[in-house]
């Protein structure tokens, strides 16, 4: 019987510690990102997203308030991701933070999401 050696344990525990790191600096390269430039697009579940900007409330502290857009992912086809956003009727009902900025919010998600990895459906 031959005996092989599985090689130095601390290579791949190494390797681990590396990912997790890794892992760790992108995570905090996000966060720092999203409350230098004051939102945040992000998944919600398998079809929808979630649209979110640092405000500050009414006893000055700031918090994430969301907006919910709806979508569908697609399993068949590229993109494999299409955004629906709202017509400008049914966005009136958006909270009032959000209700007039149609525009803005839309642009911002289409640059979060850009084609060609997501399809934008502006609700015609």
């Amino acid at each position: 019987m031959i005996a092989v050696s599985p090689g130095p344990s601390w290579i791949g525990g190494s390797l681990l510690i590396g990912a997790l790191l890794l892992f760790g600096l992108a995570s905090v390269r996000r966060r720092r990102l999203a409350h230098a430039r004051g939102w945040r697009v992000r998944r919600a579940g398998r079809d929808e997203l979630t649209y979110e900007e640092l405000r500050t409330g009414k006893q000055k502290k700031a918090k994430w308030e969301k907006l919910y857009i709806s979508g569908e992912l697609l399993t068949t086809r590229r993109p494999s991701f299409v955004i629906s956003f709202d017509t400008p009727e049914k966005w009136r009902s958006y909270p009032e933070w959000a209700r007039d900025r149609r525009e803005q919010i839309i642009a911002r998600i289409q640059e979060a999401c850009p084609a060609p990895l997501f399809e934008h459906d502006f609700g015609k």
